[in-house]
């Protein structure tokens, strides 16, 4: 199984789940009827007192205790005697719970909510901020609410109820909401940091690895539930019910990220497992989604299915943490870092879990938000660890590289190099323009070394590559291939003239070195060159026509000097 390819392949998907996610979001912001927005008036007081069922009992909206034996069709009733006085802009704010409901004040329905099936949420229309005006009027009245259950639940209720609400109302919500507010808008700006250092960081690394870039995606929709779960978007959105499809949609979206980022980060035991995982993820969420629109289920149906994902990924986490804790090549910085995001991350999550089935509470993200952030920080922090280890790695790969592929006297490739892209280019004679090879020698190496020294003799070949580099920059490749030769490819369609142009420019490079007196000994360079006929001419042909047309010159400029010519 190739990784880099399925890694790509879950991460689209990813992609395309997030985009249904914003278009389910939307078709239930147009199918759904707004709210009224709420009232700017004067400050809220609780009005969480003084209700009765219809046996006369008292009873706490906040706190219904749904009998799980009674019919979900069946409709119950609640009522409170209003104030004996009402302003003129009276009004009655709460939040319902997975209840269909009316509000009847006398023998007027002045209000009413979830009476159609609504979807994702089935018969219930989910969780819902409510702004219900009442008439000064209405004063000393009884007001009743009409409901049916949709799961027989525990925390099915009428939360937060308050009357005369508006401005309090929104400054009590934002208030309880501003830690919430605070650590949703810190996650929002890591994930978009680390998405947006992904892409340089894997330049510096030379390799792919795209820990940052899902780091950030667990961040950005990690903090935009929390956000949500602050209930302080619930004040200002038209469509309470397209915020819930987006708040409870998010929670499919959470396993996938987690998983590729500890492929990226983690040594990962048994990675087809997770492969399963991921793909029970996807399947779950077409399922369902095909499943919500048509009707046939609901949301709080399927969450059995959606905790069991959670829960089998939790245990290839653990088991994969226990992996790298026993791993002996990571220090123990490493291992420190590994166990103790993971384990604060879990303790948060499970410390929401446990409280939202316990009681009820306005906001379920209280633990999760600074556990997701420390989380993220310490596997951010251990990332960068990684990504400092790999630079390292590389510089000592790029020292390697160049002791065996550059001279280390001159700095230009060596022999090994010129062979490699001899060889290269034989492989794609077809597909590339045609090869010219320039080679070179230099004279009086020798009498330079036994003369002045080796010392010379190095600056004899310094000058010598610093002359033939710059002639021929931008043309071809310069390689010194043995002491005292050197050779140049070129593989474009230059040609002859192009060649000459350059040897010209040599030339003159080579009488200012002399006339600077920089070497003991006179800067001279025989030189020979060859082009490919066809492109089907083998290299070795016309390398061999090279030398044979260097070693001519060569014992040209011998004749010239008066010395005897040495064939080789």
């Amino acid at each position: 199984m190739n990784t880099r390819y399925t890694h790509r392949f879950f991460f689209v998907a990813y992609l395309v789940m997030l985009a249904c996610t914003l278009l389910l979001s939307g078709i239930n912001a147009r199918r759904t009827t707004g709210e009224e927005s709420p009232y700017w008036g004067r400050s809220a007081q609780s009005f969480s007192q003084g209700w009765q069922d219809e046996q006369g009992d008292a009873v706490d909206p906040g706190q219904l205790n749904v009998e799980k034996d009674h019919p979900r069709s069946e409709w119950y009733e609640i009522h409170a005697e209003l104030p004996q006085v009402l302003p003129a802009d009276a009004t009655l704010s709460f939040r319902s719970l997975y209840l269909r409901f009316t509000v009847i004040i006398g023998e007027h329905e002045i209000y009413s909510y979830g009476m159609e099936p609504s979807h994702v949420f089935g018969n219930s229309p989910g969780t819902c901020w409510h702004h219900i005006p009442l008439s000064g009027t209405y004063a000393g009245q009884t007001l009743t609410i009409r409901y049916a259950t949709s799961y027989n639940a525990s925390n099915e209720c009428f939360a937060d109820m308050e009357l005369a609400g508006g401005a309090q109302l929104i400054v009590d919500v934002v208030r309880q909401g501003l830690p919430g507010l605070i650590a949703s808008g810190l996650l929002l700006f890591l994930g978009v940091v680390f998405m947006l250092v992904d892409l340089p960081a894997n330049r510096i690394m030379h390799r792919p690895n795209h820990g940052l870039l899902y780091l950030g995606i667990l961040a950005v929709v990690v903090g935009l539930w929390s956000f949500t779960e602050t209930h302080v978007p619930d004040l200002f959105v038209t469509s309470q019910q397209a915020l819930n499809v987006f708040s409870l949609m998010l929670l499919f979206l959470t396993p996938i990220p987690i998983g590729l980022f500890l492929f990226e980060c983690l040594m990962i035991w048994k990675e087809r497992l997770f492969y399963i995982g991921f793909g029970l993820s996807v399947l779950e969420f077409v399922v369902c989604l095909i499943l919500y629109m048509s009707g046939v289920t609901d949301y709080m149906r399927t969450l059995f299915i959606t905790q069991g994902l959670i829960l089998y990924f939790l245990i290839l986490i653990v088991y994969t943490v226990a992996i790298n804790i026993r791993d002996r090549e990571r220090s123990r910085m490493e291992k420190g870092l590994i166990l103790s995001g993971i384990s604060i991350m879990g303790v948060c999550v499970g410390a929401d879990l446990i409280l939202s089935k316990l009681s009820y509470h306005l906001d379920n993200a209280r633990f999760t938000r600074v556990g997701m952030i420390l989380f993220i920080l310490l596997f951010g922090v251990l990332n960068i660890l990684q990504a400092m280890t790999q630079v390292k790695e590389n510089s000592q790969l790029e020292l390697v590289s160049q002791l065996a592929y550059k001279d280390g006297l001159t700095g230009i490739g060596n022999r090994t190099a010129f062979n490699e892209r001899l060889a290269g280019l034989e492989t794609m004679r077809q597909q590339i323009d045609p090869v010219s090879l320039v080679m070179l020698d230099v004279n009086n190496l020798k009498t330079a070394n036994d003369k002045f020294g080796h010392q010379q003799g190095d600056i004899l070949i310094k000058g010598a590559s610093g002359v033939i580099h710059g002639a021929f920059a931008g043309l071809g490749t310069t390689y010194r291939i043995g002491g005292d030769e050197f050779a140049v490819v070129i593989s474009s369609s230059t040609g002859r003239e192009g060649i000459e142009s350059a040897l010209r420019i040599m030339q003159k490079d080579m009488e200012r070195f002399n006339e600077n007196e920089i070497c003991a000994v006179p800067l001279s360079i025989a030189w020979g060159y060859a082009c490919a006929r066809s492109p089907e001419d083998p290299i070795s042909r016309i390398m061999e026509e090279a030398d044979e047309a260097m070693y001519a010159r060569k014992r040209e400029m011998k004749q010239k000097m008066g010395q005897t010519p040495v064939v080789r």
